[in-house]
């Protein structure tokens, strides 16, 4: 944002029942005014009862609970975020009859990023469509099942986050997002799911894409595979079948959060081209193939439950997987939970200069320590300072 001439970013919050709909339907409208530094202080004057600070340093507001219209009803509406600077707006709050939103007057705002996941909206603003600088929209956990015409005024629309939210199937002038690259969508609520992935084929930059809702009903159409762009696959949900997947060989980022995985089959090495599996939050997890150790390529592995300790119904042997990893010579990158019983013999992957291990262990002998003779990052719950007592080489985190 160009700092001598738009100094701050005002939002005036009208909170109204619209008892002709539902008494439980509550409308916000957020207002956008350009505010110079002489000037901040009169345009907030007139909001004196419900301003309750304002931050010059920190960019933002926070509206004052108010008992008679807003009840419960303090929050603060932060003007920044790390990734776009302070064009960008993220609403925080929890009120639970805010169901519908409006922006006004956003043409000439220069946001591009906008998020409002903290909110259960019960339909797509059509306002969003006002803003022609957006970059990122995070519209996760909705409950709206459409989303209308409109999308073709995003000229510069990157990242679109949908998941959890029940959409039906996506507009026409969805592919005409050109500058798109990372979508993620609820793919169980998807009608049509062919025609899914041949929309999401004319999209000419979506590198990125996550399907929320998985289950191991789930396969992807053929269609899938006309995705020639595509190099990163998330997968949320329960299980999978991965067998359309092991068709794509351009792949290079897999990461699953599924609840009820078990293992990929031996076809998982068709994926010559991964440099990154990510395995997030499995309770069934069993040995995962031998073929795993083809993947040369495979720079970062995780392995975590990464929900606490993990439950009784898991199957995955320490040894057996510990000797797949350390058949992976570009191996850079190791995170495992506490699914696994003593820290893995880093040493025996040259290459590797990050460790995470969220389980309990022994120190390892000093002459294995000793074999590292490159740095090497170690992130341990505790005694990671006598590793690196013996090599200085280990840097604890």
């Amino acid at each position: 944002m160009n700092s001598t001439k738009i100094q701050f970013i005002i939002f005036i919050i009208c909170l109204n029942i619209n008892s002709l709909i539902c008494q439980e339907n509550s409308n916000l409208q957020i207002e956008y005014i350009e505010c110079k530094n002489n000037n901040i202080l009169e345009v907030i004057q007139k909001y004196k009862d419900e301003v309750k600070t304002i931050s010059k340093s920190n960019g933002y507001i926070e509206i004052r609970e108010k008992e008679k219209d807003i009840s419960h009803f303090r929050e603060r509406y932060n003007l920044n975020h790390p990734n776009y600077n302070s064009d960008s707006i993220e609403l925080n709050y929890n009120y639970p009859k805010a169901n519908k939103i409006k922006f006004v007057n956003f043409e000439s705002s220069r946001i591009s990023y906008l998020n409002l996941t903290s909110i259960r909206l019960i339909e797509f603003p059509k306002s969003i469509f006002n803003f022609k600088k957006i970059k990122s929209l995070e519209m996760t956990n909705h409950n709206f099942k459409i989303l209308p015409e409109g999308f073709n005024n995003l000229k510069k629309l990157k990242t679109l986050r949908l998941g959890h939210t029940p959409i039906k199937k996506l507009p026409h002038d969805f592919s005409e997002l050109n500058n798109l690259e990372t979508l993620s969508i609820n793919y169980k609520t998807i009608e049509n799911k062919d025609l899914l992935f041949k929309t999401l084929s004319n999209l000419p930059k979506l590198k990125n894409l996550e399907l929320w809702s998985v289950s191991f009903e789930t396969k992807l159409p053929k269609s899938f595979l006309k995705l020639k762009k595509l190099k990163k696959l998330r997968l949320v949900g329960s299980d999978f079948d991965f067998s359309t997947i092991y068709e794509y060989h351009n792949l290079k980022e897999l990461d699953l959060t599924l609840s009820t995985f078990k293992s990929f089959d031996s076809s998982i090495q068709n994926l010559k081209k991964l440099n990154k599996i990510s395995i997030l939050g499995s309770f069934y997890i069993q040995n995962l193939p031998e073929e795993l150790s083809e993947l040369k390529k495979l720079k970062h592995l995780e392995i975590d439950f990464g929900l606490g300790s993990v439950g009784y119904k898991y199957k995955i042997d320490t040894q057996h997987t510990y000797l797949i990893i350390s058949s992976l010579p570009r191996l850079k990158k190791l995170y495992l939970g506490d699914y696994f019983k003593y820290i893995y013999p880093f040493w025996l992957n040259k290459r590797l200069d990050y460790l995470y291990y969220d389980g309990h262990f022994k120190t390892p002998k000093e002459e294995n320590l000793k074999l590292i003779k490159e740095k090497i990052t170690i992130e341990l719950r505790s005694k990671c300072e006598k590793l690196s007592e013996i090599n200085n080489k280990i840097i604890c985190k």
